[in-house]
């Protein structure tokens, strides 16, 4: 399990959240950051990258799992759905 020690409080919402997906190129920011921290407090592990910021096939697995797990649509799209389900 990967664990994630960095501030949290750094990261503040945006007013305006995007669907954070797996693309190419891959997606990246303090969002993204945002996602993977909450993944890994859920149990997630992301790899040796961790919390890196960009949205790679750990973080589109770990998402694709938490909507598996919350009874969420699977389609690996982390939107308001599956962010308020991580409790973001």
């Amino acid at each position: 399990m990967c664990n994630y020690d960095g501030p949290v409080d750094v990261f503040e919402a945006s007013a305006a959240q995007r669907s954070l997906k797996l693309t190419d190129p891959i997606m990246q920011g303090d969002d993204v950051k945002r996602l993977q921290v909450a993944l890994i407090k859920q149990g997630f592990d992301l790899g040796p990258a961790g919390a890196d910021g960009f949205l790679g096939k750990a973080t589109d697995d770990a998402v694709r799992s938490v909507q598996q797990q919350k009874g969420l649509t699977v389609d690996g799209v982390a939107g308001s759905n599956t962010l308020k389900a991580l409790g973001l």
